[in-house]
């Protein structure tokens, strides 16, 4: 209705003036009158329309404006969605109540690849506190389980407007720039600029949000390596609360073995000699043997132990390049641990790129990438240093010799089924805690190790097994020869072992 006042005053407007001409017609003085007022009416009319055109167009460009504004008058930092530093921006941003009550705010629902927005608390809940709801009323304690897992609405400033708030007494600009989504992770990619007339207080305020980010005592932050668009970058995918080293359980001394061998290697002084005899300053490790025999927890325990943060890399990625491997080496922070997992999964074996593969190419990735291009990144001239290399595989024989040469792989750790010794300790790591007598527990252990064969299934498959009655040992103990019976066929062992047991 509002669009079409203007046409009906045109139309009056030509309808009297066309009558104007025509004086005899028109004597009244009320008709000189009306013709006044919407003469007015058409005047007022131009200018309004003429000052909301104004006004569009410098909404539509004020953008622009304050961005060249503050690059003249402004110290500026910019942020990309794909920095490491961002969820934790966006966290705080979130919880900084002058930012969440801005006029121009919108409400958001916590996504799933919305790190950030995960709240501590919920990886917190207090054990006893858990088990008393759970006891009293189970109806209730799922229902507060499922009101728990909605998705939180979170305030963020709007993108596309520079949003003033005051930090430690100094004026900071907020610019929020949208960029196009380029992956299923990231639902929308942005750059976070901030500005400030001084500099140092954009330092502090960034020091303060890494600070958030490492609130917690030293939570293992997992990475994963992407790539869309031309762009590989490391994603946080996860954080967690370090892993005792206590719930891992591995034959012999494996697991002391490589802890020794890291810390000797992170040894201040042991970096210094690496220096002075011109070596560089990495240090590789290969884990073997069959799915399930804890691989994945032990890297996660170690880096729980050394204070590491984990980054994993699929070398099978269809969108990974040889130059994407490059960057997003080169992005890695000092005291890191590289994990590439099933690392036999990505390059034929030495025989198979013999007569596989046209000559002059080299043992190849099935995605594209050659496996010097890996070897490149990993220690060739310029490559990172001040970083830990975890390789798993299932199947060492499958790996090209050039991967695992002293230098590129200093200790081999093989992972195997789970021998008499480790299914005593996976008994009692399951039990101990119930406070039954201790003798009790290593004498059930003893009797469970004696009906479970040794070295025919994997740790993973028995402790899925006592997981079935983790509150009832001697079940356990009973039902054991049972699911030994039914189960021998499913989980794969040498066959040479079973066919000893069947004799």
């Amino acid at each position: 209705m509002a669009r079409s006042t203007p046409h009906i005053l045109n139309a009056i407007f030509r309808f009297l003036l066309l009558a104007q001409l025509r004086p005899s017609q028109f004597r009244s003085s009320a008709l000189k009158s009306i013709f006044r007022f919407l003469l007015l009416a058409r005047f007022l009319s131009s200018a309004l329309t003429s000052f909301a055109k104004l006004l569009y167009y410098f909404q539509d460009k004020w953008g622009n404006i304050m961005t060249w504004i503050l690059y003249l008058f402004t110290y500026s930092v910019s942020i990309s969605s794909f920095d490491e530093l961002h969820p934790p921006l966006m966290k705080w941003i979130s919880q900084n109540s002058s930012l969440a009550n801005t006029r121009h705010s919108i409400t958001k629902t916590r996504s799933r690849w919305s790190i950030w927005a995960q709240d501590d608390a919920d990886s917190e809940e207090d054990a006893e506190t858990s088990d008393f709801q759970f006891k009293r009323n189970e109806k209730l304690y799922w229902k507060r389980q499922k009101q728990k897992g909605l998705r939180k609405i979170k305030f963020e400033p709007t993108r596309g407007n520079v949003i003033s708030f005051y930090y430690k007494g100094y004026l900071i600009g907020l610019y929020r720039e949208a960029k196009p989504g380029t992956t299923i992770l990231t639902e929308e990619s942005e750059i976070i600029w901030l500005y400030s007339t001084n500099r140092s207080i954009l330092q502090t305020l960034l020091s303060d949000v890494r600070d958030l980010q490492t609130s917690k005592d030293h939570w293992v932050q997992y990475f994963r390596g992407e790539t869309a668009k031309d762009v590989s970058y490391w994603y946080l995918i996860a954080k967690e609360p370090p892993r005792s080293p206590s719930t891992l359980v591995l034959d012999g001394e494996v697991l002391a073995d490589i802890v020794s061998d890291i810390k000797e290697y992170l040894d201040p002084s042991t970096g210094h000699f690496y220096k002075r005899i011109g070596k560089p300053h990495r240090r590789g490790f290969l884990l073997h043997g069959p799915p399930g025999t804890g691989k994945s927890s032990l890297c996660a325990v170690l880096a729980g132990m050394f204070y590491m943060n984990i980054y994993t890399l699929s070398l099978n990625s269809s969108n990974l390049t040889e130059s994407g491997l490059v960057k997003i080496f080169r992005d890695l922070p000092d005291h890191t641990m590289i994990v590439l997992e099933d690392i036999d999964r990505a390059w034929a074996s030495v025989e198979q790129s013999k007569t596989d593969i046209p000559s002059g190419t080299g043992s190849q990735a099935r995605t594209g990438i050659s496996l010097s291009a890996l070897l490149n990144v990993l220690d060739g001239n310029g490559a990172k240093e001040k970083r830990v290399l975890f390789m798993t595989t299932n199947h060492r024989e499958n790996l090209d010799s050039a991967l695992t040469r002293p230098g590129r792989i200093d200790q081999t750790f093989y992972l195997g089924y789970a021998t008499a010794t480790m299914i005593r300790e996976l008994f009692t790591l399951f039990y101990e805690p119930l406070g039954v007598d201790k003798d009790e527990i290593v004498g059930l252990a003893g009797r469970f190790a004696s009906e479970v064969p040794s070295e025919i299934f994997t740790a993973a498959a028995i402790q899925n097994f006592l997981l079935k009655h983790k509150d009832a040992p001697e079940i356990a103990v009973s039902s054991a020869a049972d699911w030994v019976r039914k189960s021998r066929d499913v989980f794969l062992a040498p066959v040479s072992i079973l066919e000893g047991i069947e004799s």
